[in-house]
């Protein structure tokens, strides 16, 4: 067995245990060993296997393991609270390869709020050419991965997914608004987040998170999902509240991205606002609405969903603050804001 060790210096020391020789056409053991003391925040570990490795399987507590475009992936919404942690998985060779590969692998925690990273040191690994496969037939693992076909590049018109922010409304008697966002999954299935930049002087509580974790920090409001909703279409919102002495005229402007995994890589697309009340809307409309929408790719976000993690007190699902409202038809007034009545309010104005 190989053993490898690296100290990150912060809070978490990671150790990997492998077979320094593995045959072409088994499977061998990878074992990752976190002492991770007191750490119970979100956190991935993943490794990058080369053409011709499958993973097979993969167990750790607390996490959803995946793999795709040859990406090992353990996901934690919340590390288990034990201070050691075991993570396994079982690699499959394919039995036409020879030759060596080097594997490694990265822990990805929050610390303070912060993102700290415990990068292993790759282990140098060799495969012995399988007696069942002639000599002719059989393949150099370094030559395997030259010879990778060029990967196609993400047509946005194909795409169905789509995430729709209803324009702001004001809460009647209040400088409050209610923010809505609607989701069509299209090819989003597990992993996604929502991003919104709010302007300055605005913080967020949440309302509606449809078994999201919930997390307002440095003026930025996410949701994250390690599993999205079984609901093809659905709603979240929140409610953004502005900060003493910092009431801005009109509709706050609002930017935000809608990031989800498709086939082990990660998208995001630019969410649209539209000045549409979705309560109001029946199936068919607002299917329409979601046809209407272009996908708008955003390469800058798209970098590495799974990397910016949650605030790690936040709880999944968030905290809930409901709000009942009996809507009337948009009034237009100063800075062309659309008021709404709301009655009843579980919480005071």
């Amino acid at each position: 067995m190989l053993f490898l060790n690296f100290l990150s210096g912060d809070a978490a020391r990671v150790r990997m245990s492998v077979s320094s020789e593995v045959e072409a056409g088994s499977e061998f053991d990878v074992l990752i060993s976190v002492q991770k003391s007191d750490l119970e925040s979100f956190a991935r570990f993943q490794s990058q296997l080369p053409r011709g490795l499958t993973a097979v399987g993969g167990q750790a507590d607390n996490a959803d393991f995946s793999f795709a475009e040859g990406m090992v992936r353990f996901i934690w919404v919340r590390l288990p609270a034990p201070p050691d942690l075991q993570i396994k998985y079982r690699v499959k060779v394919d039995q036409r390869l020879m030759g060596s590969f080097t594997l490694g692998g990265t822990f990805s925690y929050v610390q303070g709020n912060q993102r700290k990273d415990v990068q292993l040191a790759a282990a140098s690994i060799r495969i012995r050419p399988s007696q069942k496969v002639a000599a002719d037939q059989r393949l150099d693992i370094s030559a395997f991965q030259e010879a990778l076909p060029a990967q196609r590049s993400l047509d946005a018109s194909q795409l169905k997914v789509r995430c729709i922010r209803e324009l702001p409304t004001v809460l009647e008697g209040t400088e409050d608004h209610i923010v809505r966002l609607l989701i069509n999954r299209g090819e989003a299935t597990k992993f996604a987040k929502i991003e919104e930049k709010l302007p300055d002087g605005y913080t967020a509580e949440p309302i509606e998170t449809k078994d999201a974790i919930f997390s307002c920090t440095g003026g930025v409001v996410k949701f994250l999902w390690m599993n999205l909703p079984p609901d093809p279409m659905f709603t979240v919102s929140y409610r953004l509240v502005p900060l003493a002495g910092k009431v801005a005229e009109g509709n706050p402007s609002i930017e935000g991205t809608f990031s989800f995994v498709q086939s082990g890589a990660t998208r995001a697309i630019k969410i649209t606002q539209r000045d549409v009340e979705f309560g109001k809307m029946d199936a068919a409309a607002l299917e329409q609405l979601v046809q209407s929408v272009q996908v708008q790719l955003d390469p800058l976000a798209g970098a590495e969903a799974s990397s910016n993690y949650a605030h790690p007190e936040a709880s999944a699902g968030g905290r809930e603050y409901p709000v009942q409202e009996q809507r009337i038809s948009p009034i237009r007034g100063a800075g062309g804001r659309r008021t709404s009545v709301h009655r009843e309010s579980s919480r005071s104005m």
